[in-house]
């Protein structure tokens, strides 16, 4: 896959949450913003410093938007509190990943949100961590705003 489309998954993750129970109403609180990504690893390969510089997500009310990647990318994210660690599906609408749905995990600690998706959409990962020969996006973000 193209390093744009690995990004733009990877920033996905974090799209239109569908809540059912309080504590997932409240895990979105906590995560609608923009936020700033640091550190990306794909398939074990750390991404350039230049790349992750640009690239930021923004979360709003079950949607999300990734700026900075070669193309923007809108889609929506659905949380499942009740796995472990918590799942998190992300579906593009908008842009490159339209029609796509990637399966990943996701958590949170003050203003650092750090993901792991599986940008094959076959499968949800069950570690924070992207191995080589693996299509794991592991990504993690600073808050910039609420």
């Amino acid at each position: 896959m193209k390093m744009h489309a690995l990004l733009i998954v990877a920033l996905l993750a974090v799209g239109t949450v569908q809540a059912s129970t309080a504590q997932n109403v409240d895990l979105t609180k906590k995560v609608l913003g923009t936020w700033q990504l640091t550190k990306g690893v794909i398939g074990g390969t750390p991404m350039p410093a230049g790349e992750v510089s640009k690239i930021r997500i923004e979360l709003t009310d079950g949607r999300y938007r990734l700026t900075g990647a070669e193309s923007p990318d809108e889609g929506t994210w659905t949380v499942h509190r009740d796995q472990k660690p918590i799942g998190l599906d992300v579906t593009g609408t908008d842009g490159p990943n339209k029609g796509k749905t990637f399966l990943a995990i996701v958590k949170l600690h003050r203003n650092r949100m750090t993901v792991c998706y599986d940008l094959s959409g076959r499968r949800r990962p069950a570690k924070f961590e992207s191995k080589k020969g693996t299509a794991e996006f592991l990504a993690v973000y600073r808050r910039v705003k609420p």
